[in-house]
């Protein structure tokens, strides 16, 4: 099983985090400390990094669009009945936002969309005896005037500055995918970053010693193929019908067969949970397919959204499971897993990522400030003999400046952990009554 290292420096609360993940990764402190900060951005670059092609063609995409657009403009002035199917065929391809489409494949469908643009202008000068608002459209398109030459060798330097046009945007893609720079990740990292101010943080992260990203250029890591964000303050939004999240997504839809190691962990959420998450609709039920049910033990079916946040917790580790998502390649980043989970419950959940790292592989990295789980997980990982590969973070105050935090380190000692959730007994006894 690999070691990478994630490294984050000087931004927002963090002033520095050297996070080691090799097995379940704690990170423990107090409000505005910056451990979502740490887990956000682990996912941005994982995804990033694993998901980098496809950002670029989406990234091509996009900037293709923005002439496709202005042929389409040019079409529907001129108003010629040849150009409809031209002009929905465009719409087509403007309608694309976050979908990818192969360099090669956009370019021969680019090619044909020129070629039914050229016949356009062709059609409308034969009915119109004259070029008319032809020049209007060359101004659209940037092209210089006619000037002593034929309407056919005009119409090939539309068609050949149209191909210019786009081979340039081409060409800018094709670079991106071979070089791999380090600039053009942190434009991808654009793609999933909820800061406007990503492009200024300082990152840095290895696999087994060997740094992935350099000043240059970044390596794509070798046993991590997937990142898996949960952030569980956002349990309304995964569960609407229009969620477009990647956390949605994997929720949704499968992206291989569950490993067969992950027999016990299915087994072991079904008789927590009392039932199953599932999209199957029961025979007698009225809810759309669409919608994510809950099936209970006793028959009872209900959207999961009606059902207790306890419940959709453990739905949505079940759904990553059943999905194939959480495999020996993936990282399962959970922000406060604890937050809407009874005690009893909170020690479950500690054991079921236990026994995903220890049966399955899954690598996890979580964020909490419950004792409770804090202890569950060092207890349950000790009992299985997966203590060694569970390491615990503190975000303690700088001593330079006290808005900022430094991580340190705890390996598998929790006492510090500990002090620092004492400081809510300490303001009881100041605020409280006094015996």
């Amino acid at each position: 099983m690999s070691l990478y290292r994630f490294t984050i420096k000087d931004y927002h609360a963090v002033e520095k985090a050297d996070i080691r993940i090799d097995g379940i990764t704690v990170l423990a402190g107090a409000n505005g400390s910056g451990k979502s900060t740490v887990s956000r951005w682990l996912y941005y670059v994982l995804q990033g990094m694993n998901e980098y092609e496809k950002c670029v063609e989406i990234d091509v995409m996009r900037a293709a669009q923005g002439l496709l657009r202005k042929m389409s403009r040019a079409v529907s002035l001129l108003n010629h009945y040849n150009g409809d199917h031209l002009r929905r065929d465009i719409y087509r391809l403007t309608r694309i936002r976050r979908e990818a489409m192969p360099i090669e494949s956009l370019n021969e469908k680019i090619l044909l969309v020129i070629d039914g643009f050229v016949r356009v202008l062709n059609d409308y000068a034969d009915d119109r005896d004259g070029p008319f608002e032809i020049t209007r459209v060359q101004s659209l398109i940037g092209l210089e005037p006619m000037a002593e030459e034929t309407f056919g060798d005009y119409l090939e330097r539309v068609r050949e500055k149209l191909t210019g046009d786009f081979d340039a945007i081409f060409e800018k893609g094709r670079v991106r995918l071979r070089e791999r720079f380090h600039s053009s990740l942190m434009s991808v990292i654009g793609h999933f970053s909820e800061w406007d101010d990503y492009r200024e943080c300082d990152i840095e992260i290895s696999e087994d010693g060997v740094p992935l990203i350099s000043d240059k250029e970044f390596r794509l890591p070798l046993s991590l193929e997937t990142a898996v964000y949960y952030d569980t303050q956002r349990i309304s939004e995964i569960l609407s019908e229009n969620a477009s999240s990647d956390f949605a997504r994997m929720v949704r839809e499968k992206s291989e067969d569950m490993p067969e190691s992950g027999t016990l962990v299915k087994k072991v959420l079904e008789r927590i949970m009392g039932g199953i998450a599932s999209f199957d609709k029961d025979g007698n039920s009225i809810f759309d397919d669409k919608v994510l049910h809950f099936r209970r033990g006793d028959g009872l079916v209900i959207p999961l959204r009606e059902a207790a946040t306890g419940v959709i917790s453990f739905s949505f580790i079940y759904r990553l499971l059943i999905n194939g998502w959480l495999n020996r390649n993936s990282l399962l980043i959970i922000d406060e897993p604890e937050a809407h989970l009874h005690p009893q419950w909170i020690v479950e959940f500690a054991r079921i990522l236990v026994l995903l790292n220890k049966t399955i592989g899954v690598k996890i990295m979580m964020s909490s400030h419950n004792p409770d789980m804090v202890a569950a997980l060092q207890s349950i990982a000790r009992k299985e003999g997966m203590l060694d590969s569970t390491h615990f973070y503190l975000a303690a105050e700088s001593e330079s400046d006290k808005t900022k935090y430094i991580y340190k380190d705890l390996g598998q000692d929790i006492s510090e952990i500990f002090q620092s959730f004492n400081i809510a007994l300490s303001r009881i006894d100041l605020y409280g009554e006094e015996d």
